[in-house]
């Protein structure tokens, strides 16, 4: 029942319940070759639907791989470690230390998929989204283009009170394979490209096709 205070109404509606799922994934196939994957955020499934993704644009024949990362805010931890096991080759992809000085690594194994790889970037990619960037750049497995990311390392938890509200505490902050603290310091471009003036207000995804240079730059260092 919805109630109309202009016309001092209710009205009357059937509605039909239904699980609305979020698409966090968008790709294709740029210039004939080259695979696009948009993630708009680490989600419970995304590396699944990201290796689905992949999957079926490498039977297509793809030559490259860009992944943009534009404006994700970042997500699930487990998530973008395990997208990155499939990226890179054998070695640490992220470490976590907490203030008593106790360190946790998560690890790639030997087998990735070797093509050449564009990491697009900007300063809204945050988080999880730091965490592949700042992996890629120091393996120098890939290039990362597009601008200066936020630059948030901090790794927080839920804690339940006795009433049960809730406070969400840091326990601990990210670090690359190299030791760089992502928090407050983020992850510089290989490759700085801002946007047209007439898109800086625009997310990402409302920069027409044919105005996202950040993107026509992605394409190019993918065929360097």
């Amino acid at each position: 029942t919805v109630y109309r205070p202009d016309e001092d109404i209710y009205k009357q509606f059937e509605i039909t319940r239904k699980r609305i799922k979020a698409s966090n994934i968008k790709s294709e196939i740029l210039d004939g070759d080259i695979g696009y994957i948009r993630l708009v955020m680490f989600d419970s499934e995304i590396a699944k639907y990201f290796m689905n993704d992949l999957d079926k644009m490498l039977k297509e024949g793809i030559k490259g791989l860009i992944i943009d990362l534009r404006d994700n805010p970042g997500g699930s931890y487990e998530q973008v470690v395990e997208i990155a096991d499939k990226l890179l080759p054998e070695g640490t992809i992220v470490y976590t230390e907490n203030r008593a000085g106790k360190k946790e690594y998560r690890y790639s194994d030997k087998k990735y998929i070797d093509l050449p790889l564009v990491i697009l970037i900007n300063g809204n990619s945050a988080s999880a989204s730091e965490i592949l960037a700042g992996a890629i750049k120091d393996y120098k497995r890939g290039t990362l283009v597009g601008t200066k990311t936020f630059g948030k390392g901090l790794v927080q938890e839920l804690k339940v009170l006795e009433d049960n509200s809730g406070i969400k505490v840091t326990i601990s902050k990210y670090f690359t394979p190299s030791g760089v603290c992502i928090q407050g310091t983020g992850i510089t471009p290989d490759i700085d490209v801002g946007v047209m003036d007439e898109c800086r207000s625009l997310p990402v995804s409302q920069i027409p096709r044919e105005k996202d240079i950040q993107l026509k730059s992605a394409i190019e260092a993918v065929r360097a």
